[in-house]
């Protein structure tokens, strides 16, 4: 049976390089934020701020989640930094009741996109408005690397 090894490995083995630290061995950190959609009528094309990245860190990806009986399945969400609208994450369908859903952008490659100063991570509502009956909230929970 062949045994493969991925580019981080293969230079930890060869003991001749350094590996890029913000890919091996970094802390992995989160800011969690919740809205309450019963006291914010969220509409298409309003944006929502889920988090602050600190500066000389990575995003990695924000789950989102629909408590309750909240259901935002007919509604979209961009993640930018409020200059550009899917810098974070591409068009990616909210959750419906009970369920989470992943943002993210594997096309920015497998450790997401660094930022050098501290960072909004802003969602763009598209395709529908959210709920705002009562009791209806999302958490958003953004993963990032600490690069510091």
């Amino acid at each position: 049976m062949a045994e493969f090894k991925g580019t981080n490995v293969t230079t930890i083995d060869a003991g001749t390089d350094k590996v890029d630290a913000s890919q091996v061995g970094t802390k992995v950190r989160c800011f969690v934020e919740q809205i309450d959609l019963a006291t914010n009528d969220v509409d298409t094309a309003d944006t929502i701020i889920v988090a602050k990245l600190p500066a000389n860190s990575r995003f990695l990806k924000i789950d989102v989640i629909a408590n309750g009986s909240t259901n935002a399945s007919s509604a979209a969400a961009t993640a930018g930094d409020g200059t550009d609208a899917d810098r974070f994450a591409a068009s990616t369908s909210l959750p419906a009741a009970g369920k989470t859903v992943t943002l993210d952008n594997p096309t920015a490659g497998f450790v997401g996109s660094e930022v050098t100063a501290e960072t909004n991570v802003v969602l763009t509502i598209a395709s529908a408005d959210l709920p705002n009956a009562s009791g209806d909230a999302l958490t958003f929970v953004t993963w990032y690397a600490d690069l510091n």
